[in-house]
């Protein structure tokens, strides 16, 4: 799990508020969308599983309106530049050992708590039970850690508009995630505007 740290690097590289800060061609939103999920610390790495791969978060709070007036709450607990790792992952006071959550307990809401840390730590060793669907991550070496600067973000929390069922209307919760498919290039632009920009 602590090697989603590369996801920070990338980040970093690849997305600014200057002109030229989207990579590549954001043809129907990909890269934008992205951006969202990596902002969430979660990604629908396989379109084909239902389920979500954990990254860690880069906003200290955010709120994702779901279909059914429910809704998803993520929360980062100690956020700050210098705790870049992920030392506890919990699903409504229930810790995670995989790093992975079912989209069907995406789509019942809930709250999601990341505590953050500055040591590199495995979060799955933590002896708790096991929720939803386990699917490990394919892993590579870990690229070296650059420091994050937060400073934009730290305090802060988003509101993300519109619902889940809107952005997955091809899909029940038996389909996976295919939300990544029909994002809006619209809600990306606007997190991030609302990310970067705004809350500076």
């Amino acid at each position: 799990p602590w090697k989603t740290q590369r996801v920070l690097n990338a980040l970093q590289k690849m997305y600014s508020t200057h002109r030229g800060g989207l990579p590549g061609n954001d043809d129907v939103g990909q890269m934008s969308a992205w951006l969202v999920w990596t902002m969430l610390g979660l990604y629908p790495l396989d379109p084909c599983g239902a389920a979500y791969e954990i990254g860690r978060p880069f906003l200290p709070r955010a709120q994702v309106m779901l279909r059914g007036g429910r809704e998803l709450l993520i929360e980062a607990r100690h956020f700050s530049a210098a705790n870049l790792y992920v030392h506890r992952v919990e699903w409504n006071g229930k810790p995670l050992t995989q790093t992975s959550i079912a989209h069907d307990l995406i789509l019942e809401g809930g709250t999601l708590v990341f505590t953050m840390g500055e040591e590199a730590r495995d979060f799955t060793k933590s002896g708790a039970t096991r929720l939803g669907v386990h699917r490990p991550p394919a892993t590579t070496e870990a690229a070296a850690s650059r420091e994050f600067d937060s400073s934009s973000t730290e305090g802060s929390s988003i509101r993300v508009a519109g619902t889940l069922e809107s952005l997955s209307t091809q899909a029940d919760a038996s389909s996976g995630p295919l939300v990544w498919v029909c994002l809006p290039a619209w809600l990306a632009v606007w997190v991030v505007w609302r990310c970067l920009i705004r809350t500076r």
